[in-house]
């Protein structure tokens, strides 16, 4: 249900803004050819178009796609309007929008289906949702999208490392719980591991790694922008995770829970998830 939130999908862009890695933004921007095919798995409301575009990347040929047909039709109603906002000449189409060459479209629908019926893209993008799919099965996919010399940029990978401070006598128990909870669906909480080890078996070479790590935490007793709402969600996605937990784990759970919100009222929480930038290139 978060993920699926708009306001929490436009709430942590600021979150995201911090954390990836300028160096493998860059080298991703100068990979890319001219006028390039760009896919997006899990693309949310599609922020990412707002960022290609203010990286400078003109003339692309964008589709986004994401399982909730709610966020896919927000950021088509909203893209458009951003980017005039921000002074771009945009127009809206019924799917995204256009900008001169530049089109961009978001669609509803499962990522790896629909990778495996496309192809020639000059990038895949996967921002924030490699933990949530199967790595080997969603990079066979993504082999297949690509065009020659095609990339894969995948900021925000997660990697199992999740921490809230002030410390809880708690930590370890819920966080331990949640991560098990996370590595019992179709993904892993150590995705950015599992994404970096798949590659090495992949043809071509990973350009470039680095840390992008969130990282949230309170100035002058206040969140940026609207991170109090993000982390919010945060809280309520370990809440969520832990509710087939037994009675005693479930309680443990149940008074860390209402700790952490009361420090998120008193702007005090900070919060930090460990995850990976990584840009990988097929053989040209």
């Amino acid at each position: 249900m978060n993920h699926a939130d708009p306001r929490y999908l436009e709430a942590k862009r600021t979150v995201d803004q911090r954390a990836r890695s300028t160096r493998v933004r860059e080298t991703f921007c100068d990979a890319l050819p001219d006028s390039p095919r760009i896919l997006e798995i899990g693309c949310g409301t599609g922020s990412m178009v707002t960022n290609l575009v203010s990286w400078g990347i003109e003339g692309f040929t964008y589709v986004g796609i994401d399982l909730a047909p709610n966020v896919t039709a927000f950021g088509g109603w909203l893209r458009p309007k951003e980017l005039r906002w921000a002074g771009y000449k945009a127009q809206q189409t019924p799917d995204g929008g256009r900008l001169g060459a530049t089109s961009f479209a978001f669609r509803p629908g499962e990522a790896v289906s629909w990778l495996e019926t496309v192809e020639s893209a000059d990038a895949v993008i996967a921002q924030s949702v490699l933990d949530l799919l199967d790595i080997p099965t969603v990079l066979s996919a993504i082999e297949h999208a690509l065009s020659t010399g095609g990339v894969l940029y995948a900021p925000l990978t997660f990697d199992e490392v999740t921490v809230f401070l002030p410390e809880h006598p708690a930590d370890d128990h819920v966080l331990t719980a949640y991560h098990r909870q996370l590595a019992a669906s179709d993904g892993s909480p150590r995705a950015g591991r599992k994404l970096l080890a798949a590659l090495e078996e992949k043809p071509g070479r990973t350009l470039a790694v680095d840390s992008a790590d969130w990282i949230v935490r309170p100035k002058q007793s206040t969140y940026p922008a609207d991170e109090a709402w993000f982390l919010d969600r945060i809280l309520s996605m370990v809440g969520n995770a832990l509710e087939d937990a037994d009675e005693p784990e479930y309680k443990v759970c149940e008074e860390w829970l209402a700790t952490r919100r009361a420090q998120l009222r008193q702007a005090r929480l900070q919060y930090i998830a460990h995850q990976y930038d990584v840009l990988h290139q097929w053989p040209g």
